[in-house]
């Protein structure tokens, strides 16, 4: 879990390949030893690193889908929420409106009931962005 915060904060700090870098081996180690949630987290990571990197949509959706998948099985919440917002600003920038919105009302939905203000926050000013 750690190399996947590692990859995190690359990510916000915009050192993308750093990001890229430290998710992918997050990700083998976690897929080496078995651990499926820090799997979830890592593809998550590594989805939105691809959203900043690549034109190629149906890498960044594989990466979202994998991460869902597993987040589902492990009941991992928070996850979820977080892959939601994630997929809404996907769809947004595409100009996937309709499904956009959708992803992005799953995702408040998800922060108010966890109570996640500060990410409630966040989904609900993209949702309103997504608007207009």
């Amino acid at each position: 879990m750690r190399l996947t915060w590692l990859g995190q904060t690359c990510f916000l700090a915009g050192q993308i390949d750093a990001a890229q870098e430290n998710g992918q081996r997050a990700l083998t180690l976690a897929t080496d030893t078995g651990e499926r949630g820090y799997q979830a987290w890592a593809l998550k990571l590594l989805g939105d690193v691809a959203q900043e990197q690549s034109p190629d949509i149906a890498q960044v959706r594989s990466y979202y889908d994998q991460s869902m998948m597993l987040a589902t099985q492990l009941e991992m919440r928070p996850l979820q929420a977080h892959i939601h917002l994630s997929l809404g600003r996907l769809l947004h920038r595409e100009n996937q409106i309709d499904q956009a919105k959708s992803e992005l009302s799953l995702a408040v939905t998800t922060y108010r009931g966890l109570e996640m203000p500060i990410w409630l926050g966040a989904a609900e000013h993209e949702l309103s962005t997504s608007v207009h």
